[in-house]
């Protein structure tokens, strides 16, 4: 039946225009009239990040796209950015007006053992791809200031940050936790970025995953705010620690420890009344936000939110330079060689194409891959030992724990002298490096029980320690007669290293892969502060019962001399010419048989201080049967007694020793030494 409103009293066509307004508002909000829709609230963004952790990554991802899934139940803006293509420009974008922002990945924070001071350019951000495609194992931080100063969060957004170190209170697995105070610090000091960024509350838990927060914001089935939710988690321990936050005047912490006093894997930071509603409402609405479904990169099939425009950065004629290997030098009035924990200057050559002009500032990052990690060196207690500085993020240094610290970096502030200023060290090897990295370990943290809790807790994933030679660390560099110069502290574990070194623009994003590919990588040894270094020749082939004579390169590439005074003598302890000199040994170990070479130890005597070197004759005497040995190189000092004892790898020299020749007239064997 038809509705006919063009007669009868004004009364009565007012009152069936009245019902029939009523009608069509009803038809409207229920989508019963086709072509019809009411204006619909702006879906909020979830974004969800997994930055490269190593052998732990692939867990991360499957935690990541487990969250992901509940995500998608309630928004279709759901944006995954995923190792090995979480790169800085991609996140950066993504998390434009994001409701809610999930991070799984490695964390440095402070305090820590690394830094006197909070650095925010690294710590308490995101360790993320330096550049796309690559792997899950390099990474770079952005810290703080990279968040407060790029990052705009929808209002009332909210932060999920899991297995990290640092974020929630805790350290890192195999290092001591630290105090109370130490804690309240981590998780005060990680939220701020954040919050800076326009985020409400900032949630961490290191062993629970995503995807039940997920859930309870998003479907708004758990009445009450977001400190009701972390409490009814089911990684809740009901140890609470409430406190202030320093960082945020106005902001509250929370912190739920494994025990009453230690195990800081859980904590919130920031607006505890929030609740999911207000969450939800503030979709959409962040100034620059843009799109509600732009601003996204999926590194997995599957992903609902619009792919958006590529981030645009302007091309620098340095993608297109040249690059010799670069070079190590000691920076003058410093260490005179590559010592551990000492500053150094390196130098990457590079050549523009012709016309080029270079019209902008650029960083160098590192990275200190090990190939040996020498021993630690044990000196006699009359002489103590040079400290060794902190290894840790700024310092680009790893130790030769596998549960070293975040490494991530700090500008120097040496000056950055040319290498012509001073002669490289020669335990630097200048050409491309082919050696392979040893195998670093993850030490996982024993997962702790969850406690009761609505639904039943999803499987506990792990905290992944810093592993060495993993972080991309990067300082200023200067333009200097066509190199790129910066200052770079070597690694604080003596060893033998592979250093990568990459191009990064003024606010250290790496220019691309292909030009990081160009740049030969270096094989580089670096010295402990008392240290002996040889240059032989090749290996060698004797008559058995020779005596001979085998030159030998001998430098003191450490940073103390070999013979020093005692304290009670005093003095500036350099090296006078009547102190007694070092011995350089030379021992013979046989391969195979067994053959007693007791009493074939050799010596000849030498004086250095540090930063010398020189050539000796060292006496030989081969063993009298034939067979392969090795000769190994030593320093006797008379100060610390045998360097190879105090951890210094003896230098070893591959000898064949051959049946003496006939006598008479004839050819000797090729490279023969002796009578």
């Amino acid at each position: 039946m038809g509705l006919f409103v063009g007669s009868g009293s004004p009364g009565h066509r007012n009152g069936l225009l009245r019902l029939a307004s009523a009608l069509i508002a009803g038809l409207l909000a229920t989508g019963i009239i086709p072509g019809a829709h009411a204006a619909q609230p702006a879906e909020p963004k979830v974004v969800l990040i997994v930055g490269p952790a190593g052998s732990l990554t692939d867990e991360y991802r499957a935690a990541a796209e487990t969250g992901a899934r509940v995500a998608r139940r309630y928004t279709h803006n759901v944006v995954t950015i995923y190792s090995p293509n979480a790169t800085w420009s991609v996140v950066k974008t993504a998390l434009r007006g994001a409701s809610i922002v999930v991070y799984l990945g490695h964390g440095n924070g402070w305090p820590s053992r690394y830094r006197d001071n909070l650095y925010p350019p690294t710590q308490n951000g995101l360790g993320l791809n330096p550049v796309a495609g690559q792997d899950d194992v390099a990474h770079q931080y952005f810290g703080e200031s990279y968040l407060e100063r790029d990052i705009h969060l929808a209002p009332h957004a909210v932060v999920l940050l899991h297995h990290l170190c640092y974020a929630s209170g805790n350290t890192e697995p195999g290092l001591p936790e630290g105090t109370l105070d130490d804690a309240r610090q981590r998780a005060d000091n990680y939220a701020a970025g954040w919050i800076a960024a326009g985020a409400d509350s900032v949630l961490a838990d290191a062993f629970f995953g995503p995807a039940w927060y997920l859930e309870a914001i998003l479907s708004g089935s758990r009445s009450g705010s977001i400190e009701s939710i972390w409490r009814h988690a089911p990684s809740f321990h009901d140890h609470v620690i409430g406190y202030p936050s320093a960082r945020t005047p106005g902001r509250n912490a929370l912190l739920d420890p494994t025990t009453a006093k230690h195990g800081f894997y859980r904590s919130l930071v920031g607006t505890l009344t929030l609740r999911p509603a207000d969450v939800l409402k503030g979709a959409g609405s962040s100034k620059g936000a843009g799109s509600s479904r732009g601003g996204g990169s999926s590194a997995v099939a599957g992903n609902d939110a619009a792919s958006p425009a590529p981030t645009v950065v302007p091309e620098s004629a340095m993608v297109h330079a040249e690059f010799a290997p670069p070079v190590l030098a000691p920076i003058v009035g410093t260490s005179p060689g590559l010592v551990a924990g000492s500053t150094v200057t390196i130098a990457l050559p590079f050549k523009l194409p012709a016309g080029a002009e270079l019209s902008d500032t650029f960083q160098l990052g590192f990275r200190w891959e090990p190939l040996v990690i020498d021993p630690p060196q044990v000196l006699p207690d009359t002489v103590s030992p040079s400290p060794s500085a902190t290894t840790g993020p700024d310092r680009v240094s790893p130790s030769p724990s596998a549960t070293t610290g975040p490494d991530t970096a700090s500008p120097s502030p040496s000056a950055t002298t040319g290498p012509d200023t001073a002669s490289p060290s020669p335990s630097a090897t200048t050409g491309p490096d082919t050696a392979s990295p040893s195998p670093s370990a993850t030490m996982a943290l024993p997962s702790p029980s969850a406690s009761s809790g609505p639904g039943s807790a999803p499987s506990i994933s792990s905290v992944v320690p810093e592993t060495p030679g993993e972080v991309v660390a990067t300082v200023p560099a200067t333009v200097v007669a066509g190199m790129l110069v910066a200052s770079v502290s070597l690694p604080d574990a003596p060893g033998r290293y592979r250093l990568r070194t990459t191009v990064h623009d003024s606010g250290g994003i790496a220019l691309d892969a292909t030009t990081e590919e160009r740049i030969a990588s270096l094989a580089v040894r670096v010295s402990p502060p008392v240290s002996v270094a040889f240059g032989v020749s090749g290996d060698l082939i004797v008559a058995a019962g020779s005596r001979t004579i085998l030159p030998v390169r001998v430098a003191n590439d450490g940073a103390r001399p070999w013979s020093e005074p005692s304290s009670s003598a005093g003095g500036s302890g350099t090296q006078a010419e009547s102190d007694p000199p070092s011995l350089v040994m030379a021992m013979w170990v046989a391969v195979g048989a067994g053959v007693d070479t007791s009493g074939l130890l050799t010596a000849a005597e030498v004086r250095l201080r540090p930063g010398e070197e020189a050539t000796i004759e060292l006496p030989l005497i081969a063993p009298d049967h034939p067979g392969r040995f090795l000769v190994l190189l030593d320093l006797m000092s008379p100060t610390f007694g045998s360097l190879a004892t105090a951890g210094v790898i003896p230098t070893p020299i591959r000898v064949e020793v051959v049946a003496a020749p006939n006598p008479g007239p004839g050819p000797r064997p090729p490279g023969l030494i002796g009578r």
